[in-house]
């Protein structure tokens, strides 16, 4: 019996924990206008020099955070909110 009321609460536990974790609109399609925004800023940040993301991870991140300055503010919010104020290691 003591097994048994074991292994539930671990099972609700696991189950209460996803739904703690789930937030509204996660894993949906994002919007056009959304889908715009970000394409703008990738392209915004190759015409500065940093290229792609798949191209190089870490150099992109430091590119993109030393001419921050000179990405729209916009952009400057979506890379803020995409990579966070990151120190690449050296």
């Amino acid at each position: 019996m003591r097994k048994i009321i074991i292994v539930l609460s671990v099972i609700f536990s696991f189950s209460t924990l996803a739904d703690m974790e789930h937030r509204a609109g996660q894993g949906g399609q994002p919007s056009l206008q959304r889908l715009t925004l970000s394409r703008g800023c990738f392209n915004e940040a190759d015409q500065l020099g940093c290229g792609h993301p798949r191209e190089d991870h870490e150099y992109f991140i430091a590119c993109t955070q030393d001419n921050r300055k000179q990405l729209s503010i916009s952009c400057q919010h979506f890379f803020e909110k995409l990579y966070g104020n990151r120190v690449t290691p050296v």
